[in-house]
């Protein structure tokens, strides 16, 4: 009989990998952003994660963020345990190099480019990466992980091309407020 992975399994158990043999001193599962609004907290940077941070990870001693993309089998009624399409992942993976949405709390301004330094896409197996896949794959920073209980890197991630050190800087002034939302999240609850 084969193992389904699911991915809010999957979330845990790379997020705990990344805070303990990893090396990171933060890692978030879910991150969607911070309460603050224009009309609720003026004052307050405005933060937004679309699509969501699966896994946000940070180290402080070389200050890099790692942003990961985690796809597990899913069940349908009609369709039984399936793998998600490659390409579904592939194209969330591709909008962490911009991410978060960051507006200023004093102007109202938008800053361009994302905190993440490499972005990873995760499944569950190995199989579903066809040689079609693999080749686009090569022409982007996007890294490729398999995680089967275990931590094994398909592809390297590269240096994000759109990585902001402004965002960084903005993002690191409210890190301490993501991991109070996050750092034991809806996720890490249901564990």
């Amino acid at each position: 009989m084969e193992e389904y992975r699911e991915e809010r399994e999957i979330k845990i158990e790379i997020a705990t990998w990344l805070k303990g043999e990893g090396g990171y001193d933060t890692s978030l599962i879910d991150v969607k952003g911070n309460v603050a609004n224009i009309w609720k907290a003026p004052m307050v940077d405005n933060i937004g994660f679309s699509p969501d941070a699966d896994i946000l990870a940070y180290r402080k001693r070389d200050n890099k963020f790692v942003g990961i993309e985690v796809k597990g089998h899913r069940y349908s009624k009609n369709k039984g345990w399936y793998t998600p399409k490659l390409w579904e992942g592939f194209g969330e993976a591709m909008l962490y190099l911009a991410n978060p949405e960051i507006t200023k709390a004093h102007t109202r301004e938008k800053v361009r480019g994302g905190i993440f330094d490499k972005v990873y896409l995760c499944y569950p197996d190995r199989s579903v990466f066809t040689q079609d896949f693999l080749d686009v794959v090569e022409l982007t920073p996007i890294g490729l992980i398999v995680w089967d209980g275990e931590w094994e890197i398909i592809r390297e991630a590269q240096q994000n091309p759109l990585m902001s050190l402004e965002a960084k800087k903005i993002f690191l002034k409210h890190l301490d407020s993501f991991v109070e939302s996050y750092g034991r999240g809806r996720a890490w609850r249901q564990r």
